[in-house]
């Protein structure tokens, strides 16, 4: 092989050799550029927001978003936002899309639990375990025994065993108790006593 040959394979091989590293060079700034490398931002707290709200932050600050499930939250407005992921201050790259679940469904409801004729302890603890709120509790004399659930009521009305009202509502009790001597029994049982009227 001549020396003109052999200058013309090293100038072949040093052009491949240019050509190869310009291409990964504009690949690499491609990339750099494509995938938006180094730039992150801050993902907002846009979680307890209004849904309008939270969408003009996030369209403001470069973010798409997407609604994927909705709840019931007893803190939260209808329409606030529940839940975000990624979740506030994780670094993203701009334009990721912000998954949001909402507050949207109406109080659940929860069947009335029977609370006449139990005690009124244990009343206490069926209103708690259904998910609902204990309000006054009044009394009445009877010969029933001391501390029985007479009735049971929400908002002023008797409330029948197994009807569906709105979790956390306020159930209110009438509850029996002893009479004392002072009082006087009725032929239907009623219990009076002179002495208060």
């Amino acid at each position: 092989m001549n020396t003109k040959d052999t200058k013309k394979i090293i100038l072949h091989f040093a052009l491949v050799l240019i050509s190869i590293i310009v291409g990964i060079w504009l690949l690499n700034k491609w990339m750099h550029t494509y995938t938006r490398h180094g730039e992150e931002v801050m993902v907002p707290k846009i979680r307890e927001m209004r849904l309008d709200k939270a969408v003009a932050i996030l369209e403001e600050q470069g973010f798409r978003y997407l609604v994927i499930d909705s709840v019931y939250k007893d803190h939260l407005k209808k329409m606030d936002i529940a839940e975000q992921d990624p979740a506030p201050g994780s670094l993203v790259k701009k334009g990721r899309t912000i998954y949001l679940i909402i507050n949207s469904l109406g109080k659940p409801k929860v069947p009335m639990p029977k609370l006449v004729n139990v005690s009124v302890s244990l009343a206490k603890v069926l209103i708690k375990n259904s998910g609902l709120k204990l309000g006054q509790i009044e009394t009445k004399k009877t010969l029933m025994g001391d501390g029985l659930v007479l009735q049971q009521f929400i908002k002023g009305d008797t409330i029948p065993v197994g009807k569906m009202v709105e979790k956390g509502s306020t159930v209110n009790l009438l509850v029996s108790i002893k009479p004392t001597e002072s009082d006087s029994i009725g032929a239907d049982g009623s219990v009076f006593n002179f002495d208060e009227l």
